[in-house]
Order: C-alpha cells, then structure tokens, then sequence
C-alpha cells in the first residue's frame, strides 16, 4: 500500500495538514520577495558607483542577457516537466537530447550576445563591461532546469534558492 504524504493524510487535522502544504509556497515566496530587494541593490550599487554612462551599458547588457536567456533555454525545463507530467518518471528519456538542445541553443545566444557587446559597445571599457554579463545568459537556461528538476522532486526549499541565484549573483558583482 502506498503511503500517502503528511498533507494528504485524512487523519491528520486540517490546521497541519494547511501547514504542510504552504511551508513549500513561503519558501517561494520568500524567496521572490528577496531576489526583488537583492536585485534593486545591485542596481542601486551600480548607479552610485558607474554613474550614468557606465549604469546605462550594465543595464543595456543585463537586458540583452535577459532577452536572450529565453532563447538559451527553449523552454527545455518546461518541456521536461509537461513529460513527466504526462508519463511519470518515463520522461526521463528526454533529458539527454534536452540536454543537447539546450547546449545547441545556449551556444547560439551566447554568439549572439557576444556580437551584440562587440559591434554595439562605443567603447572597449563597455565591450568588456557587456561581455562578462554573457555568463547571464546561460544561467538563465541552467536556473530553469534546475527548477524544474526540484520541481518535479518536490523540493521547493532548492527551487528558491535556484530562484534567488541570478539577482544575488548581480549583487555580489555590484
């Protein structure tokens, strides 16, 4: 017999049962509720200290990376959860070529990308600046797998530290 989980128990009262079930969602949002603050602090310590012209490359790059993030991932997270969602555990054929896929596309933005902040950058200080925001682009891709993977395992406490990684990573580079 298949041991049903604590939220799902009948025999458990409803105030733990309603508990158990909202502790993985605090987490999330917890957790969005902090990217929101780390990522203005980031953005208000790289104003104080780029000033205008340095500020509007940072912001230009970090918004290309966050367009091309999108294209990196190809929505492969996603689409591995709808599988699993569809056929279990099953799914688990499809990692391999999402894998690739994902590789193939993430190599494609970061190309993109990289011409971007060569030929639109008027300056070598912001070439540079935008070229080491590419690593931006596949963290967008690597963020949702992960997600989706705790996802799928039921692990939401790694969903919002996975969630919390790209601002605090901006911050700690600010």
């Amino acid at each position: 017999m298949v041991n049903p989980g604590i939220a799902e128990r009948p025999d458990r009262p409803l105030r733990d049962r309603v508990i158990e079930t909202l502790k993985p969602l605090s987490f999330l949002w917890g957790s969005a509720g902090l990217a929101v603050v780390v990522g203005a602090l980031g953005q208000i310590l790289f104003a104080r200290q780029l000033g205008p012209a340095g500020y509007g490359v940072i912001v230009t790059a970090n918004s290309m990376a966050n367009l091309l993030g999108p294209f990196a991932a190809l929505g492969v997270g996603l689409m591995l959860m709808q599988k699993h969602g569809c056929v279990g555990w099953a799914a688990l054929r499809w990692v391999a070529p999402s894998l690739r896929l994902y590789g193939v596309c993430t190599f494609i933005a970061f190309s993109l990308f990289l011409a971007w902040a060569l030929t639109a950058m008027d300056t070598p200080t912001g070439r540079l600046a935008a070229a080491l925001l590419l690593p931006l682009v596949a963290a967008f891709g690597a963020i949702q797998l992960a997600e989706s993977r705790f996802q799928l395992e039921h692990r939401y406490f790694n969903v919002a530290r996975w969630q919390l990684t790209k601002h605090a990573s901006i911050f700690v580079v600010a």
